[in-house]
């Protein structure tokens, strides 16, 4: 026991504590705050922030999407004027995403999920994502669902094609996983994450044939939030958007412009002319296309399962969860 106004050394000697005010017009050192009051003050308007983004995530994704689906059946001139606007709609949908975390967000782009950018990240999601495609197509045709034959497109709408689909798949992966994901997901990650892949499922409901038919209107659902799930898991184990942002460009490229089907209802140029089979809507996708299909919803549950698995066993940890954190450690340590 030592007396009141003292401390004991490490030797055990008592040692006068200066319990004294400090001298006149000198400031008293404010106690250390809490990492969530003085690095987090906005964090508890995260949840809203995300919840703010969908009506504009789903109005200019859905403008953008209105004319990229006029792009089959116009002459090569107007081919070229729809996707710039399809192009230019995916630039404005990125910019509002930057816009919107340099106003409220406290932390880097990196944390968005735009840290340095390996080539090999991005081209292991792209492989992923040819092979996924290759695997529902490849179910497709031994199970007659589809028949391939050779598309030979015009060379400049393909390649402009192909610009805007990767061009689309950045804004999505930035916008539904690196923004409202992690926005909502802050203070609950599995609150967030569902509120991503419902956002991401609502807005491409509005797309051609994705409520078509009785068949359409469970099956097209389902699987559009199985593929935000899996893009979502992709995420958190990547801890960046290089990877889901190849794999997401991978499925959809090889979709339209490899095998020549359609890609959430929009016909494109492509290599390959896919041909579905007459009255199975269940096995082709119908008008939706293979994302619609039952197909897909088996290879799409294969996949989530072993990603999910390693969710599980990793524990990953959300970048922007992961900053936080250490600019809390770092305002503790400077008030020490």
């Amino acid at each position: 026991m030592t007396n009141a106004g003292q401390d004991m050394s490490t030797t055990g000697t008592p040692v006068e504590s200066d319990d004294r005010p400090p001298p006149e017009g000198q400031r008293q050192p404010d106690p250390p705050q809490a990492p969530s009051v003085a690095v987090r003050p906005a964090i508890g308007m995260a949840w809203l922030r995300g919840l703010f983004a969908l009506p504009a995530f789903v109005v200019v994704g859905v403008l953008g999407a209105i004319p990229f689906g006029l792009v089959v059946g116009t002459s090569a001139p107007g081919k070229m004027v729809i996707l710039g606007a399809s192009a230019a709609s995916a630039a404005a949908c990125i910019a509002y995403v930057l816009v919107a975390w340099h106003f409220t967000s406290a932390a880097p782009l990196s944390a968005l999920g735009l840290g340095r950018m390996p080539a090999a990240r991005f081209l292991q999601g792209l492989v992923a994502g040819l092979l996924l495609m290759g695997a529902v197509v490849g179910i497709g045709i031994v199970s007659g669902a589809w028949r391939l034959r050779l598309g030979l497109p015009s060379v400049l709408p393909f390649v402009a094609t192909t610009a805007v689909l990767l061009l689309a798949a950045f804004w999505e992966e930035i916008g539904f996983r690196g923004y409202m994901l992690q926005e909502s997901g802050r203070r609950s990650l599995r609150l967030g994450f569902a509120w991503s892949v419902f956002a991401f499922t609502l807005m491409h409901l509005a797309n051609p044939g994705a409520l078509a038919s009785p068949v359409a209107r469970v099956l097209v659902p389902a699987n559009i939030a199985l593929a935000g799930i899996l893009l979502g898991a992709t995420f958190l184990l990547a801890g960046d958007l290089w990877w889901p942002w190849g794999l997401h460009f991978g499925w959809n490229w090889a979709q339209a412009c490899v095998f020549g089907l359609k890609v959430s209802g929009f016909e494109l140029p492509s290599l390959l002319r896919g041909e579905p089979a007459e009255g199975r809507a269940w096995l082709t996708g119908g008008a939706f296309g293979p994302e619609g299909s039952i197909i897909a919803t088996g290879v799409l549950v294969v996949g989530n399962a072993a990603l999910l698995a390693l969710i599980v066993r990793g524990r990953p940890v959300l970048p922007v969860v992961a900053f936080d954190r250490a600019a809390a450690e770092v305002a503790v340590a400077s008030t020490a």
